[in-house]
C-alpha cells in the first residue's frame, strides 16, 4: 500500500470518531474546526493488498492548545502494522487563531475513546 494510502486511512477513522462520538458537531456548533498541526508516522509492516485491518483512536493527550490522537493500523490479530500521533488544535475562523485548550472542550472528548 503506498504511504500516502495510510495517512487517508488515519483520516478517515478520525473524521468517524470524531462524528460517532459527537465531537464533530460540539466543535462546528461552537464555530470551530480542525487543523492538523503535526503528523507523527512510524511505519511498522507493511499492509498487504486484500489485507483485513482495523483502525483504532483514541485521545492521546492534551496541552493548553492542542490535542493529539494516537492511532494504529491493526491486522486480524490485533497485531500494529502502523502507528500515528496526529496533533491538531481547534482553530476558531473568526479570530483566524486557535482556541485554548478547556476542560469543556476536553469533556467533549469523555465519551471518544
Amino acid at each position: 500500500m503506498n504511504n500516502a494510502r495510510y495517512l487517508e486511512l488515519f483520516e478517515e477513522a478520525r473524521w468517524q470518531a470524531l462524528d460517532d462520538s459527537g465531537v464533530h458537531k460540539k466543535a462546528l456548533d461552537a464555530g470551530f474546526l480542525f487543523f492538523v498541526v503535526h503528523i507523527d508516522l512510524t511505519f511498522k509492516k507493511p499492509v498487504l493488498l486484500n489485507e483485513v485491518i482495523r483502525v483504532e483512536s483514541k485521545l492521546k493527550h492534551s496541552s493548553r492548545r492542542t490535542l493529539a490522537f494516537e492511532q494504529n493500523i491493526l491486522d486480524e490479530e490485533g497485531h500494529s502494522k502502523t502507528h500515528a500521533v496526529i496533533t491538531f488544535v481547534l482553530f476558531d475562523p473568526a479570530t483566524e487563531k486557535s482556541v485554548p485548550v478547556s476542560e469543556e472542550i476536553l469533556n467533549w472528548f469523555n465519551g471518544f475513546n
